[in-house]
C-alpha cells in the first residue's frame, strides 16, 4: 500500500491517480461536492471508478484542498500509452495519466502527441513528460492529407481558416473555427485538429504554423519529412522492402513501426509504408517504383574455363559492359 496526496485548485483540475484506493469511487475519495469526469468514446461522462492510466477532469466548487489517498500502486509504462494511442482512430483523443513514475516520450513516436494543461496560461500545451498525478491529452490527429468530415483534407481545412494566407492561424481564425464548431459546421475532432497548432509556447515559431502541423504531403517523388535521408515516398517504401520482392510484408511493416516508435521516422511516413502494405504491392501505391529483382553476373572465364582479359558484366543475361 502507498499513499499519495492530491492538491486540488478551486474549479478546474486535470489529474490522474497514481495509487488506486479501495473503494475507488470518486465520492468516497473526493467527497460528494466534487465532480469527477472522464473522457470516454468522445464524450464527457461522470466517472464511476478511478483507474490506472486514465486522466480525470475534477471540478471543485469552492476552496482549495488536499486529499491523501492510500492504495495499490499504478504501474503505467510507455508501452501502455502506445497501446492506448493505437486504439484511437485518427482524430480521436484520450485523457491519460502516468502511474507512480513519470513517463518521457521525447524522441519517440508519441512526441508532439501529448498535451498537458498549463494553469498559468489556461490552455493545453505540448509536453514530452507525463508527470505523476497529472492528466494529459493523448492525440491521434486527423491526417493532414486524408479527408475530414467537412473538408477534402486536414491541410485544406487549415488553409481555409488562414484568412490572410500567410501560413499561420491567428486567435481570430481560431475564434471563427470555434464559432463554426458550435454551429455544427465542424466536428469536435476537426476543431481539436485546428486548435492543436496553438499548443506550443507563444514564443515558439511553430505556434500557429500550418507547416508545423502539416509539413507537406508524402508523394512518390517527394518526402517532406526526409527521415533516414529518404527524400521520396518511393525511396521510403523501398527502404523497408528488405527482401526486395515488391511487397511490404508483416515483418517489414513491424520494422517500420519500431522505427516510428523510436522516433526515427514520422508517423505520416509510417502511415505511407502502411498504405503500401495494405495495397499488397509497392507499385500499387507508386507505379514503377519497384523495378523487380535483377540478376547481375560477372563473367571472368570463357566456356572452356580460360580466364578472359575483360570481365563481362551482364544484367538479367544482357551484356552491359566489360572491365
Amino acid at each position: 500500500m502507498s499513499e499519495y496526496t492530491i492538491s486540488l485548485r478551486t474549479l478546474e483540475n486535470y489529474i490522474s491517480i497514481p495509487v488506486i484506493p479501495s473503494p475507488s469511487d470518486p465520492v468516497s475519495v473526493f467527497g460528494p461536492d466534487v465532480e469527477v469526469w472522464e473522457y470516454k468514446e468522445g464524450k464527457w461522462v461522470h466517472a464511476t471508478n478511478l483507474e490506472c492510466s486514465k486522466g480525470y477532469y475534477v471540478y471543485v466548487p469552492w476552496g482549495t484542498r488536499e486529499i491523501t489517498i492510500s492504495g495499490t500502486d499504478c504501474t503505467v509504462t510507455f508501452d501502455d500509452l502506445l497501446t492506448i494511442y493505437r486504439s484511437l482512430k485518427h482524430g480521436e483523443w484520450a485523457l491519460v495519466g502516468s502511474g507512480t513514475e513519470p513517463i518521457n516520450v521525447e524522441g519517440t513516436g508519441l512526441e508532439w502527441h501529448v498535451q498537458g494543461y498549463n494553469y498559468d496560461e489556461g490552455r493545453f500545451i505540448y509536453t514530452n513528460t507525463l508527470e505523476v498525478g497529472k492528466a494529459y491529452w493523448l492525440e491521434r490527429p486527423l491526417g493532414c492529407y486524408a479527408p475530414t468530415p467537412h473538408f477534402e483534407t486536414g491541410y485544406a481545412m487549415l488553409e481555409y481558416f488562414d484568412t490572410d494566407n500567410d501560413g499561420y492561424l491567428t486567435s481570430s481564425d481560431l475564434g471563427k473555427a470555434d464559432e463554426m464548431f458550435h454551429q455544427g459546421k465542424l466536428t469536435e475532432e476537426e476543431f481539436h485538429f485546428i486548435s492543436s497548432i496553438f499548443a506550443y509556447p507563444t514564443s515558439d515559431p511553430r505556434y500557429g504554423s500550418i507547416n508545423a502541423k502539416c509539413p507537406g504531403e508524402i508523394l512518390c517523388d517527394n518526402n517532406p519529412y526526409g527521415s533516414l535521408v529518404l527524400d521520396t515516398g518511393c525511396e521510403l517504401i523501398l527502404y523497408y522492402d528488405k527482401n526486395n520482392d515488391g511487397v511490404i510484408d508483416n515483418a517489414e511493416l513491424d520494422a517500420c513501426y519500431k522505427d516510428w516508435v523510436n522516433g526515427k521516422i514520422a508517423e505520416p511516413e509510417f502511415d505511407y509504408v502502411g498504405e503500401a502494405y495494405y495495397r499488397k504491392s509497392i507499385n500499387n501505391l507508386c507505379p514503377g517504383c519497384y523495378k523487380g529483382k535483377k540478376k547481375v553476373t560477372f563473367i571472368a572465364k570463357d566456356k572452356n574455363g580460360t580466364e578472359i582479359s575483360g570481365v563481362e558484366i551482364r544484367v538479367d543475361g544482357a551484356l552491359k559492359g566489360t572491365t
